[in-house]
C-alpha cells in the first residue's frame, strides 16, 4: 500500500468518472470515497 502525504499528512484526490465526480479522501490508514452525480 502506498501512503502520499503533504504537509498536513492528508491526502485529497478528486477525478471524474463518466458522469460521476469522485472524492476520495485518505488520512493515516483510513479512507473513504464519496461518489455524486455531476450536476
Amino acid at each position: 500500500m502506498d501512503f502520499y502525504l503533504n504537509n498536513d499528512a492528508l491526502l485529497l484526490s478528486d477525478w471524474i468518472v463518466g458522469n460521476y465526480y469522485v472524492i476520495c479522501l485518505g488520512f493515516h490508514q483510513i479512507n473513504s470515497c464519496v461518489i455524486e452525480k455531476k450536476s
